[in-house]
């Protein structure tokens, strides 16, 4: 369940490729018990930013306030 679509104002997340990720891992633990030999290969997973709208410039009154607090 995402979360990030069910609050207001809508949150900004991290997505990784957890479909790709599951199954390498699940191809790892099968050749973990199969006792064949690992590849030599590192897998790195790049997460992509999604901007929603909890990520935004300040308004000029937020500022106003604030600057004279």
């Amino acid at each position: 369940m995402l979360v990030s679509r069910y609050v207001r104002p809508r949150l900004t997340t991290v997505r990784y490729p957890i479909v790709t990720m599951a199954t390498q891992a699940a191809e790892l633990a099968l050749a973990l018990a199969d006792n064949r030999p690992l590849p030599e290969i590192t897998n790195v997973f790049s997460p992509t930013l999604v901007r929603r709208h909890s990520v935004s410039t300040p308004s000029l009154e937020a500022s106003h306030h604030a600057t004279s607090d």
